[in-house]
């Protein structure tokens, strides 16, 4: 029986990691790297690049520090707190507790006690 032929190693994927730094080998294009160096709803400073080995700044972040600061420690606010839950019309919303955060159609027990009858 012939042995199953061993693949070769042909080119690298056009993106991906090497070494725990991400790549990008695919040809530049103008939105791609407008996206990575101007790019408000993404929360990193140091996005990968557009093209190339390593990291880039997005420079939104740059030119609105106190933007980021409130993005980052919003995105964290769950955790520091404890609490899995938030409000959908937000502080001093008197609709008592919603579902836990991630999961839609779900909703907190009523914290009401009832009397017997």
């Amino acid at each position: 029986m012939p042995e199953p032929d061993t693949p070769t190693p042909g080119p690298p994927e056009p993106q991906g990691r090497f070494l725990k730094m991400p790549y990008d080998l695919r040809q530049p294009a103008s939105d791609r790297i407008g996206a990575r160096m101007w790019n408000p709803d993404d929360n990193r400073l140091f996005p990968p690049k557009a093209f190339g080995w390593g990291y880039t700044i997005n420079f939104y972040w740059l030119a609105h520090p106190l933007h980021y600061l409130a993005a980052r420690s919003l995105a964290a606010w769950p955790s520091w707190t404890g609490r899995g839950w938030q409000s959908p019309a937000g502080r001093g919303a008197r609709h008592g507790r919603t579902a836990p955060i991630g999961v839609p159609g779900a909703s907190m027990p009523s914290m009401r006690t009832s009397t017997p009858v």
